[in-house]
């Protein structure tokens, strides 16, 4: 994970150092460097975390729309088979009462 990659960034580096030319400045820029990179890793990963949980509430939220919209659809449908038989009595019963 991140803390295994926090770990090997600051072993290559101090590597790097101790096998350069041995300059206790140059080792000092390196432990900087390596804590910009560790920190940077760090706000990446939180973004990262923040992206996801974004991410997981959207489709959640799609979810949620999704079966209201299929419940709609399925009540719309109902009342649609209900209006077509009352239009079918009405006509049926006018047809019937224009025979008379």
């Amino acid at each position: 994970g991140i803390n295994a990659e926090y770990g090997d960034i600051e072993e290559n580096l101090w590597r790097f150092a101790m096998f350069s030319n041995n300059d206790p400045y140059q080792y000092d820029d390196f432990q900087a460097a390596a804590g910009d990179q560790r920190n940077r890793l760090q706000q990446t990963s939180v973004r990262i975390d923040q992206t996801t949980s974004r991410i997981k509430d959207a489709n959640q939220t799609a979810s949620r729309i999704e079966e209201t919209g299929i419940a709609v659809l399925g009540e719309l449908a109902s009342q649609n088979e209900s209006l077509l038989r009352t239009r079918d009595k009405v006509f049926f019963s006018a047809w019937t009462i224009s025979l008379f």
